[in-house]
């Protein structure tokens, strides 16, 4: 699943890899839908579409009939942070990142796909502290997402590193101190292995690299 603005404005699209015949799954909108992820069982993917205020509003669309349906409304002063959806594995939860204009930086919230209730996870911070990306473990009772709540001021803002919270809010651990900038947190199917970006040996502008550890953290191998 991805998102591409091929037909003029930016919609979900989804490809088999072997046959790589893509088919659109989302009508899109003027300012484009982003952010595909999938529910566990492949009937569903939760997305972004950014609506006319430049809010991060949720979606889900079934991908049989590529009709979409409107999760959550997005109200965030720092809209760039919000979103990164991602449905727990047993289909139950969602899990993505908004500030909810509070001034307390962007959290995490766990959102109850049955309820329809939401609760905030990670811990309020300053304005500037912006928690993104989350990933569930594989049994549902952690994530694991970027942040830079450890920064001091907002002049280093844009320095992430990955840390881990229970689901109940409790036990949060900052997995990595890496040198550079890491993000984009993925567990490896088996949940063994944790697989990051990082920025610690960047020779060039915009230069990354994929790092692995273990989802509790400790070495790391490029």
């Amino acid at each position: 699943a991805y998102a591409s603005p091929i037909d003029g404005s930016y919609k979900i699209y989804i490809m088999n890899i072997q046959d790589v015949v893509p088919r659109v799954v989302s009508e899109g909108s003027q300012q484009g839908d982003s952010q595909p992820s999938w529910s566990p069982d492949g009937n569903t993917i939760t997305f972004v579409r950014t609506n006319a205020d430049d809010g991060k509003d949720l979606y889900v669309t079934d991908v049989k009939t590529a009709k979409a349906t409107l999760l959550r409304k997005g109200s965030d002063e720092y809209p760039k942070y919000a979103g990164f959806p991602q449905v727990s594995h047993n289909g139950k939860l969602l899990a993505f990142a908004t500030d909810r204009m509070r001034g307390m930086g962007t959290q995490i919230i766990v959102f109850d796909l049955a309820s329809e209730e939401e609760r905030r996870l990670t811990p309020t911070g300053e304005w500037y502290h912006r928690d993104i990306q989350p990933r569930w473990s594989l049994d549902d009772k952690k994530i694991i997402f970027a942040s830079n709540r450890h920064v001091p001021s907002s002049d280093h803002a844009n320095d992430f590193d990955l840390f881990s919270i229970q689901i109940d809010g409790s036990g949060l651990t900052r997995l990595t101190s890496d040198p550079g900038v890491a993000r984009d947190p993925a567990l490896c199917p088996g949940g063994n292995r944790l697989l990051f970006t990082s920025t610690r040996d960047q020779q060039t502008p915009y230069e990354t690299e994929i790092y692995a550890m273990s989802p509790n953290g400790g070495q790391q191998a490029r």
